[in-house]
């Protein structure tokens, strides 16, 4: 995950996660596929990790307008769940189905664009992870 940090200007310590503690969300999710740039990261953390992180005072703590708390910082903001009102994935579940590359843990494409068609962000690469998907699917 080195090399993805470094663009964000985040050091490895300072986000205190192994392999199976977290997992990569969002547009970092793209991000690390070259699909698009960002400025800051989406993470998603065990509970036991986000307790961890919680008690660490490089983490601002804060409850959300859904009522779920976050973690933030100048680049990394940490959630417990992607879920909305009308999509809902455990954190196994993003991990049994999790996307790898270059070592970093990311959800994969099909959950992506069905989160982001649930909460209401359609941006234009959300375009492309369709059809990124699609293109996997029906090369199978």
């Amino acid at each position: 995950m080195r090399f993805f940090l470094i663009k964000l200007k985040i050091s490895d310590d300072e986000l205190q996660l192994s392999e199976y503690e977290y997992i990569i969300v969002g547009g970092g999710a793209l991000a690390v596929r070259n699909m698009r740039e960002i400025f800051d990261i989406d993470i998603v953390v065990t509970p036991k990790r986000f307790e961890k992180l919680k008690n660490d005072p490089a983490w601002i703590y804060k409850i959300r307008p859904n009522g779920k708390p976050k973690l933030y910082n100048h680049v990394a903001k940490i959630y417990l769940d992607v879920n909305t009102e009308s999509f809902s994935l455990s954190t196994n579940e993003l991990f049994k189905h999790a996307d790898i590359f270059h070592g970093i843990q990311c959800i994969d494409l099909y959950r992506l664009a069905e989160f982001k068609k649930h909460y209401g962000l359609m941006y234009a690469t959300l375009g492309e992870v369709y059809d990124l998907f699609n293109t996997k699917r029906n090369n199978k």
